[in-house]
């Protein structure tokens, strides 16, 4: 189980976000003999980031800014960004003893938050595993900077387009 820390919980908390990505999808129940934890949930670290979703509002930017996050949004975007991603806003949290971070955060705004939570909560963590994460070892060969994130991006675009015509 991860908890996240407390620093985290102060800053963003009140934001009700919703953990997504590698920690949420380690803390998966085994499900055919994938066994999340054991696949994904090995390889995180007290290093690996954490990542959170919530809706794109000017109010949540002003809160997660003046909690010390520095926010990236429209031609700021990384080329990567899916679809229903407005903004990121990203903190790294440093050790009290050490100039290093121990934690980054990553805080994804999305245009429409509730399509967003709904397509997380679908997807199989086998799926995750082989198609969306980006160390996945089905994309062993593949330039980690460029076509490993323009594939998921694609995935997602797909997943968002499949949901909308759903509802």
């Amino acid at each position: 189980m991860y908890i996240t820390p407390a620093k985290i919980r102060e800053d963003i908390g009140s934001l009700y976000p919703m953990l997504f990505g590698s920690r949420c999808m380690a803390m998966r129940a085994a499900v055919d003999g994938f066994d999340p934890a054991l696949m994904i949930g090995a390889q995180i670290t007290q290093h690996t980031d954490w990542d959170y979703s919530i809706s794109y509002s000017d109010k949540h930017c002003e809160h997660l800014l003046s909690a010390g996050y520095t926010l990236y949004s429209g031609g700021q975007l990384s080329p990567y960004a899916d679809s229903l991603t407005q903004a990121v806003a990203i903190k790294e949290y440093l050790d009290a003893d050490s100039l290093f971070p121990i934690h980054t955060v990553n805080v994804v705004l999305h245009s429409d938050e509730a399509l967003f939570r709904q397509v997380w909560r679908s997807i199989d963590a086998e799926f995750y595993y082989q198609h969306l994460w980006k160390r996945s070892p089905y994309y062993d060969g593949l330039d980690d900077s460029g076509e490993i994130k323009t594939t998921i991006k694609g995935i997602m675009n797909q997943l968002y387009s499949t949901a909308r015509e759903m509802i």
